[in-house]
């Protein structure tokens, strides 16, 4: 891994670099039992000036925390990133004051493999708790023969025993040693948000003990660290911040109900939450990264940058809304929350804050991406369908690029709107020669039989080249549904034309008055002897012009609860009596439909499980839906576009424009860290909950800013529409992305539908 990693012992000490999770739920419950939220603690340490509480720190020492990354043979614990995330995280959910990642992170680490000949002695007192250290990261400190002079700022801790000094120029530093009593040493504090105080040195000729004289790679390895424990504070604090808001929403009443039933309220803490998601998911991605020998050290840096930055911005929003969202008593002294909100100032801009790290991930991801460039190889062998789910995820995706490079049409890259199926024929009729058409499906069934995550590489391959989805409703939905509900016969019947591309579906569920409330539904198929007869009509179904099938919805008991007496049907689209309608849409194209049932006879045998229980079956299916919508593939694609434009503008390196960018490009990261969340979960064969919603929540508005700024980006050909539209020197497409992203977020159901669903489903907000 990195020069701490190297330096902590050899690359097999997997206690150094994971833990199994049973180890790992002892250290959560161990850090819960010794983290309790004491708040009165907490305001006797401030108001009796925010030093260390020295007994404190000595058990916290005894628990082996302050030498978490310190292997045995040096004294400390041997373990992972990913425990002492998971102490940070806890620590933080307790409201702990003490300078747990200052001193308890960062000075042993810089400690390690030190010259000094008592060394070994000086790691031993901090690891026990004897001695507290503080790091300046920030500052102006110049050396000669072993002289310090200058200043060194943020050191997150006042009233240490002694100071870790960094001097030289960036890039060239050295460490060194200085007691707190030293000789020229003039130690003033300053008071951080949450009471707490930092040391800020000034230095005048102080003679300083050399530590390390290459220091910076070990500087650069121990704040990565360090910033990865301080996001998983910073989520701990969330968490607990979290979880007062909504105790006060579900508890307080207003007006004869609780405030947690007020939509505009709820809303505000689905927003907080999906904010705290999001950073413990860039936690987990930045867990993963830190624990890899094999990752270099940009990656390194772009992931402790992601997880401090998302941690930081959220924790911003989690302040705002807390107090918010409680009122004026949320505003008081007295009361818990005001502790957390306080803290949370504190932590956010320690090591740098949300603004420093989006921009310095933004930079380390452009030097990433032209690193990694990878061209296909043309000549790569492709193994049959069914033997590609065992090559390595890395091996596949070799395959699968070099095919897609290899063959797909260039004229249809990065097509500006749906293609039909007829033009991109050619492709089609390759991926059916391939087998490659239906990559979920069994192999028994007649598909690629592949995992979800190689699906999901499968997928990203595509959007990566630009390819249009060949994600056919029949592919994607009608026949994982079949081998789920469906008799022998529809699967005998329905399954094949499928991957021969005979048949191409279409899903008839949106209605005029059923939405969002998809369970509103009117349309009705009454049972006449072997048939259905369906009267109604479907609206925003996609391609129906050129579909051969329709699976749709109908209520088959009107004397039924709302989601019950609805039944799953499938017909083809010219059965008389169905007729369908285009719908030219505000960007000029016709994807779009309206179907009409006029007395549509469906046979029995189309109906799809038992009638009345079709709910569930489009329950499922919905399900899914959200996770492809969640997709981060259209922000990226935005992103692309976003960055096309802006170099033909010649604004690319503009300063307002590049920090518009960086947030946008944090987004993306941070919903492509969440989105691998739940690519585990299906990979597990986890069931996937109503907290999915985020995903199309986040995806879908992170797109239409994306698209916002690309048009706000291109000036006067803003408003332009075409492919060719000339920016400077270049043709760009403009309005594309923004098109595309406008109905995104009513697609699948409204996100504000999908807000009042984790309001009420995941948070336990009362219903309105």
């Amino acid at each position: 891994m990195y020069g701490i990693v190297n330096a902590l012992g050899p690359k097999d000490h997997s206690m150094t670099l994971a833990q199994t999770d049973e180890t790992l739920d002892l250290i959560a419950d161990v850090a819960s039992s010794f983290a309790r939220r004491e708040p009165s603690r907490v305001r006797a340490l401030r108001d009796d000036g925010g030093h260390v509480d020295r007994q404190m720190w000595t058990r916290l020492a005894d628990n082996g925390w302050l030498g978490i990354l310190i292997p045995g043979d040096l004294g400390g614990a041997g373990l992972g990133v990913e425990a002492l995330t998971v102490v940070a995280r806890r620590l933080g959910a307790a409201g702990f004051p003490e300078p747990f990642v200052a001193a308890g992170v960062l000075a042993p680490l810089l400690l390690v493999g030190a010259v000094d000949g008592d060394a070994e002695t000086r790691l031993t007192d901090v690891l026990d708790g004897t001695t507290v250290v503080g790091f300046g990261h920030a500052g102006d400190v110049a050396e000669v023969d072993g002289r310090l002079t200058g200043t060194s700022r943020f050191t997150g801790v006042e009233g240490a025993d002694a100071y870790i000094v960094a001097a030289g120029s960036p890039g060239s530093r050295r460490l060194f040693w200085v007691t707190a009593s030293a000789a020229g040493l003039t130690v003033e504090t300053e008071l951080a948000a949450d009471g707490t105080r930092s040391a800020m040195l000034t230095l005048d000729g102080v003679d300083g003990l050399l530590l390390h004289t290459d220091a910076e790679p070990l500087i650069a390895d121990a704040l990565a660290l360090a910033r990865v424990a301080l996001a998983a504070e910073l989520v701990g604090n969330m968490d607990t911040m979290l979880e007062l808001t909504l105790e006060h929403l579900g508890q307080r009443r207003q007006f004869g109900r609780p405030i947690g039933a007020f939509q505009a309220l709820q809303h505000r803490a689905v927003d907080a939450w999906i904010q705290r998601e999001l950073a413990d998911a860039a936690l987990e991605a930045a867990v993963r990264t830190l624990s890899e020998p094999s990752k270099d050290d940009r990656a390194r840096d772009a992931a402790a940058s992601s997880a401090k930055a998302a941690a930081a911005h959220a924790a911003g929003i989690l302040v705002k809304a807390a107090v918010q969202l409680h009122g004026a008593i949320g505003y008081t002294d007295e009361y818990e929350v005001g502790l957390y909100v306080n803290r949370a100032l504190t932590l956010a801009p320690y090591l740098g804050n949300a603004d420093e790290h989006t921009r310095r991930l933004a930079e380390l991801s452009v030097a990433e991406a032209a690193a990694q460039q990878r061209v296909a190889d043309p000549s790569l062998a492709v193994p049959a369908a069914a033997e590609l789910d065992a090559l390595s995820d890395e091996e596949f995706r070799r395959v699968v690029r070099a095919d897609i490079e290899a063959n797909y049409p260039p004229a249809l890259r990065y097509a500006p709107r749906r293609l039909f199926w007829d033009e991109q024929q050619e492709w089609i009729d390759h991926l059916i020669a391939r087998g490659w058409v239906a990559p979920g499906w069994p192999v028994e069934h007649g598909g690629m039989g592949l995992g979800p995550l190689k699906q999901i590489i499968f997928w990203e391959e595509h959007e990566r080249w630009g390819a249009a989805l060949y994600r056919e409703h029949g592919v994607v939905q009608v026949g994982p549904m079949l081998m789920k509900h469906g008799t022998t016969e529809q699967l005998d019947r329905w399954l094949p034309p499928i991957l021969t591309g005979e048949h191409h579906w279409c899903q008839g569920y949106s209605e005029s008055e059923a939405g969002s409330d998809l369970a509103s539904l009117r349309t009705r198929a009454v049972r006449e002897g072997d048939h259905y007869v369906v009267d109604g009509q479907k609206i925003w179904t996609t391609l129906a012009q050129a579909a051969t099938h329709i699976y749709f919805l109908a209520r088959t008991d009107p004397a039924a609860k709302k989601q019950q007496g609805i039944s799953f049907l499938l017909a083809p689209i010219d059965t008389p009596g169905i007729t369908v309608r285009p719908i030219r849409d505000i960007a000029g194209h016709d994807e779009l439909c309206e179907v009409f049932f006029d007395g549509v006879r469906v046979p029995v045998e189309n109906l799809v499980g038992a009638e009345n229980h079709g709910w569930t079956i489009a329950k499922s299916l919905l399900g899914h839906e959200r996770i492809t919508i969640g997709s981060p593939s259209a922000a990226e694609y935005g992103l692309e576009v976003l960055r096309r434009v802006s170099r033909a503008a010649g604004v690319d390196g503009d300063s307002v424009f590049r920090a518009r960018y960086a947030v946008l490009h944090r987004d993306v990261v941070l919903l492509r860290d969440a989105y691998h969340r739940y690519k585990e979960m299906l990979a597990r064969g986890q069931e996937i909950g109503p907290d999915v919603s985020l995903l199309k929540i986040v995806a879908t508005e992170t797109f239409q800013r994306i698209a916002e700024l690309t048009i706000d980006t291109a000036g006067d050909a803003g408003g332009f529409v075409g492919a060719d539209v000339q920016v400077g020197d270049a043709s760009v497409d403009v309005l594309t992305s923004f098109y595309r992203s406008l109905p995104m977020t009513i697609y699948g159901g409204s996100n504000e539908i999908q807000r009042g669903i984790i309001a009420t489903a995941v948070l336990g907000l009362p219903r309105g």
